[in-house]
Order: C-alpha cells, then structure tokens, then sequence
C-alpha cells in the first residue's frame, strides 16, 4: 500500500494535469491478479513454444498462435538487453495502417524512417568514444552504412550468435533458439559450418539452407 501512495503522491505532485504530445499523462492501476494481467492463455502459450516442429506445421489448434508470433517477429526490435516494438511500414499491414502513430510530435524525435535506437558504433574521430545520436542520424541519412543490432555488444560478441536475417531484428541468444526460429518462423533448415549466416558473426556455425 506504501507503494501504490507513493506512486500516487508523484503522479499528483509531479504528472497531474501534465501532458506529452498534446496527450494528457494519466496513471491507470492494475492489480497483479486483475486481467488482463496476468493473461489467461499461460497453459497455450507453454505448450507452443515446447511443441515439436512437426506439431507447430501440422496441428490447427496451434495456427492462430503461430500467426501472432510472425505478427510479433515483424514489429519486435529484440536485442539481448532491450525489446522494442515497432510500427512497420508495410501498407498491406492491417495492424500498422490502421493504427498510426498517434505520438507524431515524439516519434518526431527519431530519424526519418528509424523506428527504434541505432546500435553503438565506435566513433573514428574520438578515441574511446561512440558516435552521439546527432552523428547517427547524420550517417544515416547519408546513406553510410550502419551497425546491425547487438554488433558491438561486448556480450553479444562474445556469444557470436549474430541476428535473424529474415527478420527486422531478432538478436539470437543461443544456437538451439538460431536452430528452431529459423525451422519454425521462416520453414528453413539449418547446416553446420557454412559463412555468413546470421547478419553479422565472426564465426559461422550455422546458417539457414
């Protein structure tokens, strides 16, 4: 109780009658045992992503989920310490067209067509440094080529996993996950010791036939 009084004393002291992009910054509670958090389909989700490949391809009951986690695949920026969900730009999208932006004036903030954070990239004119965000965009627009996700992540490097290459941007946490995103989410098999794989490895181990 301590909690949701102090989370209200900043709401009413700090955010009250505020607004950000012409929305007015309300505060909402939802109790840990209120819907729709937790969600109800716990035991469906499970069973999906411990079912076999063979079932996720033939079994009806699981399609629709399947079809959500494409739909989720497309508009997830996963990184190994960050997730972000992002607008596409495909105009056949039921969900994107029909649901624009509605924060112009923060989206604004962002480079023209960048729909998430650039990845860090080691700054040539300053030693020990990374590039600023202004210098990003200017790279960008530019046309220079740019880091894929995670490429310079000290911790993505040393996993050497790299990131799906049919996916916007889907950075790999294991070679078991590598193995069956590709399998189940793009219908393609996967061979040992071929390069160039996923995006952007040192040392391929495998890649998608």
């Amino acid at each position: 109780m301590s909690y949701i009084n102090t989370i209200k004393h900043v709401f009413n002291t700090v955010w009250a009658g505020h607004k950000h992009d012409g929305f007015a910054v309300g505060m909402t509670k939802v109790g840990c045992e209120e819907e729709p958090s937790p969600y109800n389909d716990w035991d469906e989700v499970w069973d999906f992503f411990h079912a076999g490949l063979r079932r996720l391809r033939s079994e009806e009951a699981l399609k629709p989920m399947m079809e959500e986690c494409r739909f989720l695949l497309k508009h997830t920026d996963r990184r190994l310490n960050e997730l972000n969900f992002l607008k596409c730009t495909d105009p056949l999208c039921a969900h994107c067209t029909t649901h624009p932006v509605q924060a112009v004036e923060a989206m604004a903030g962002f480079a023209a067509g960048v729909k998430t954070f650039y990845s860090p990239l080691k700054s040539k004119t300053h030693d020990g440094h990374f590039c600023t965000y202004k210098e990003m965009v200017a790279m960008d627009a530019a046309g220079e080529s740019l880091p894929a996700p995670d490429q310079h992540q000290p911790s993505a490097i040393a996993l050497d996993l790299g990131c799906c290459k049919k996916c916007p941007s889907w950075v790999f946490t294991s070679v078991t996950e590598s193995k069956r995103h590709y399998a189940a989410f793009h219908d393609t098999t996967l061979t040992q010791g071929a390069e160039g794989s996923c995006c952007w490895r040192k040392n391929s181990r495998v890649r998608p036939s």
